[in-house]
C-alpha cells in the first residue's frame, strides 16, 4: 500500500491509500480504510510510518473537538426550550445521533449555536474547533433574509455543496419535521412542514 497526504491546509488530515487497484481514504469514525471514488489533486506521497502517525494524531484531535463541541452546545443552549417546552439540547442530541462521521457530529453539536446564541464563529475557532467544521456551521446558520421562500432555497443550495453540512441538515430536517414536537399545530406549522419536505427532497437528490 502506498500512502499520500492532501496538501490543502483545510484537509491535511485526509490520508489516501493506494494498492495499485483502488484508492482508499481513512475513516476516522470507524477506524477503517474505505474505497473512495473521489478525484484527488495536490497530494504528496508519504511513508507508512508518517501516515499512521497522522492518523493517530488526528484521531485524538477529532475526539477532543467532539468533546469540546458537546460542552459548547450544552452551555450555549442551557435554559433554551423548543415549541413543546422540552430542553432544546434534546434536539441537538437527536441531530448528532442522526449523523455518522465524527466531523459531522462536531458540526451537529454546533449547528445552531451561532444562529441561536451569542457565540460567534471566531469564538468557536478560539475554543479549538477546526476551521473546516466552523465553515460548515457558518453554512448551516440562517440569517433573517432566509425567512423568505426564495432565499431559503438559496440557503439550502449552499448547504448541499458541503457534504458535512448536508448530512447535518438532513438529520436536522428529519427531526424538525416531527410534528409531535409542536403542540396544537397551526396552518403556519404545516406550511413550514411542506417547506422542510421540499428542502429534504432537494438535499437527497443526486
Amino acid at each position: 500500500m502506498k500512502y499520500y497526504q492532501l496538501q490543502d491546509d483545510d484537509y491535511l488530515d485526509v490520508i489516501i491509500g493506494y494498492d495499485n487497484i483502488s484508492f482508499y481514504v481513512y475513516n476516522y469514525t470507524l477506524s477503517i480504510w474505505e474505497i473512495s471514488n473521489r478525484k484527488f489533486q495536490n497530494f504528496i506521497e508519504i511513508s507508512e510510518e508518517k501516515a499512521l502517525g497522522i492518523i493517530k494524531q488526528n484521531n485524538n484531535m477529532f475526539d477532543d473537538q467532539l468533546k469540546k463541541a458537546k460542552e459548547i452546545a450544552e452551555q450555549a443552549h442551557f435554559n433554551q426550550f423548543d415549541r413543546c417546552g422540552k430542553p432544546y439540547i434534546e434536539h441537538i442530541y437527536t441531530v448528532v445521533n442522526g449523523v455518522k462521521d465524527k466531523e459531522a457530529k462536531i458540526v451537529a453539536y454546533l449547528h445552531d449555536v451561532i444562529e441561536d446564541t451569542n457565540i460567534t464563529s471566531e469564538e468557536l475557532t478560539q475554543k479549538g474547533i477546526g476551521k473546516r467544521m466552523v465553515s460548515s456551521v457558518q453554512r448551516l446558520t440562517r440569517s433573517e433574509a432566509t425567512i423568505e421562500e426564495s432565499k431559503y432555497i438559496e440557503y439550502i443550495k449552499t448547504i448541499k455543496i458541503d457534504p458535512v453540512a448536508k448530512e447535518v441538515k438532513i438529520s436536522d430536517l428529519h427531526h424538525n419535521m416531527d410534528m409531535k414536537r409542536t403542540l396544537n399545530p397551526t396552518d403556519n406549522d404545516y406550511k413550514r412542514l411542506e417547506k422542510y419536505k421540499k428542502a429534504l427532497s432537494f438535499l437527497l437528490e443526486e
